[in-house]
């Protein structure tokens, strides 16, 4: 390909064609097979309507190509995006019945670390709800590695001083 067909190719009314003239065929290729499909519901006179319509918008569309290097976001939008970053992803699991339960302790939810039950007693994390592997006391992920040990028994000190000190730190 010689210079010049680069630069064409390169620039941003070409693109702009090209996207225009993308979007034309598509929408109105869907309209033509609505239209084919569903005749009963779209006359051939409202196909060419919305055919008309659609140019129209298409033909007035304005878009606009920003060079990569260049920043997209004010800083302000920058940090609403890196607070967005920060929050855990939610993960949606199915919660296994009690019977086939995994039995790993698991950090549990952000707000709840430790529990305080009625009789005094300190709960902490909560347990993984993950299914149990077949012939494992535990899920395929804890079987690989238990970070906060079995949830049926007692934490050790250093566990404890984990959960302590994590929950201290989201109090303040």
């Amino acid at each position: 390909m010689d210079r010049k067909t680069q630069e064409l190719l390169a620039s941003s009314g070409w693109q702009n064609y090209m996207i225009k003239r993308y979007l034309h065929k598509q929408l109105s290729g869907m309209v033509r097979v609505f239209q084919g499909r569903y005749s009963s519901y779209i006359t051939a006179d409202q196909m060419a309507e919305e055919l008309e319509t659609i140019n129209k918008l298409i033909n007035n569309m304005e878009i606009k190509f920003t060079n990569p290097s260049t920043p997209l976001l004010e800083q302000s939008q920058t940090n609403n995006i890196n607070n967005l970053q920060k929050q855990p992803k939610q993960i949606n699991i199915r919660v296994a019945d009690d019977i086939n339960r995994c039995h790993a302790r698991v950090w549990g939810d952000a707000n709840h670390l430790i529990y305080k039950l009625a009789d005094g007693k300190l709960v902490y994390g909560s347990q993984c709800k993950r299914t149990k592997s077949q012939g494992s006391q535990y899920c395929a992920k804890h079987n690989r590695k238990l970070t906060h040990e079995d949830w049926f028994s007692e934490p050790s000190n250093t566990m404890r001083l984990h959960f302590l000190k994590a929950n201290t730190q989201l109090l303040n």
